[in-house]
């Protein structure tokens, strides 16, 4: 593997292989540059003896211009003497890339799974967005690869509402995908269709690209994600069409879906479109909970107090720490929870109880000095703050 550029955004390497082109391969949001990740997909390019270049973000900064055209003319300085075309490919924040960097880096074509044009609006994403880093974001025309194909989620809003930008470029092509989820990605690495979609982008066949959208539905109809994703959309849109819903649910219940399973898995798709209320209709019906795991737990737990149902975050998180007595977290929760209702003797006993268990962190340690200064106990704000400032010296109490 070959350094080709290295800057505090992005790292670029290239991988050497005997196929025909190039594959410009940017990270999504979860893989970074370290020691493990050099090139995102790099097992599956080894394994079929794919040449790639990667280029690896350090964090989740959806590539800042600022060094892209060094980089680029690193790269294509690099590649000239192969004489190969080059392929761009990347999911979500790698997808975002792959759009924008489509002219500059010269891709003969490029595959761009679930992207966004911009996340300084995206719910989702916008907790990464800086105004002075990620200037000039937004993905004109002109960034665009001289073909590309957009494969997305069309129930899905939050992708749908970026990819349809460029439904009217002719150089843009769709592969849409209802129910897939953001994870587009996924349904491309089995059997290798992301091969196929190489060829189909490199030699614009529409052909080729019609015959990876019917093996697409065919893989997506066999996939139990996919019956979840269809569910939360209805459930989601409150749509009438409870027939649909039933059938749904039925499909579930081949794959082995228990309806508590089920309720879990939609909800928490609910959770991320900030349905609270459809969330909470799908928890509410589950009454055994031996069975389910903490994180769950944690989910419904924090659906009834977003919802102001103290009295049943108080039961869940009391069901917590008697299998979790040393996580401060669930007892500064429930001491919250039990100040809400006003029983503030037992709020501080249970705050108290976090200083003392053993999985103290910086954050727990904030929103405990917060629960004192509410409860008007300056001398344990104090003491809380003193902990903070062994994280952050210079710590603002303000």
């Amino acid at each position: 593997m070959t350094e080709l550029f290295k800057c505090e955004d992005f790292h670029v390497n290239y991988l050497p292989g005997n196929s025909n082109y190039i594959i410009i391969a940017f990270s999504p949001v979860n893989v970074y540059a370290n020691g493990e990740h050099k090139i995102w997909g790099e097992r599956f390019f080894i394994k079929h003896g794919i040449a790639a270049i990667g280029i690896t973000a350090t964090r989740p900064n959806w590539f800042p211009s600022r060094h892209m055209p060094s980089a680029a003319q690193k790269i294509l300085d690099f590649i000239a003497p192969m004489g190969k075309p080059l392929i761009g490919y990347g999911h979500s924040m790698g997808g975002y890339a792959t759009l924008k960097y489509g002219s500059l880096l010269q891709l003969d074509g490029a595959i761009s799974l679930s992207p966004q044009t911009s996340i300084a609006t995206d719910q989702r994403y916008m907790k990464f967005y800086d105004s002075i880093l990620n200037i000039n974001m937004n993905i004109e025309t002109s960034d665009i690869a001289k073909f590309s194909i957009i494969i997305y989620d069309s129930l899905l809003q939050s992708d749908r509402l970026h990819a349809d930008k460029f439904r009217n470029l002719e150089n843009v092509d769709y592969i849409v995908m209802p129910g897939a989820g953001h994870m587009t990605i996924s349904y491309f690495i089995r059997d290798n269709l992301i091969i196929d979609l190489f060829y189909a982008v490199l030699n614009r066949k529409s052909d080729q690209i019609g015959s990876a959208r019917r093996h697409i539905r065919e893989k997506l109809h066999s996939n139990i994600d996919y019956f979840y994703n269809i569910l939360t959309y209805l459930i989601n849109n409150n749509t009438n069409k409870t027939g649909w819903i039933a059938r749904v649910r039925e499909k579930l219940e081949e794959f082995g879906s228990t309806s508590d399973a089920t309720n879990l898995i939609v909800a928490r798709n609910l959770l991320e479109m900030q349905n609270f209320p459809a969330a909470h209709q799908l928890v509410s019906s589950i009454k055994n909970y031996d069975t389910v795991s903490f994180n769950d737990l944690m989910m419904i737990r924090n659906i009834y107090a977003h919802l102001n149902h103290f009295d049943m975050a108080i039961f869940l998180s009391e069901i917590m720490l008697q299998n979790h007595p040393n996580r401060a977290d669930c007892w500064l929760a429930y001491g919250y929870y039990l100040e809400k209702i006003g029983r503030s003797p037992f709020a501080l006993a249970a705050m108290l109880r976090a200083l003392e268990a053993q999985s103290m962190d910086k954050n727990v340690w904030i929103k405990l000095a917060q629960a004192f200064r509410t409860l008007k106990l300056p001398h344990r704000e104090a003491e809380a703050i003193q902990m903070i400032r062994e994280f952050y010296p210079d710590f603002d109490t303000n």
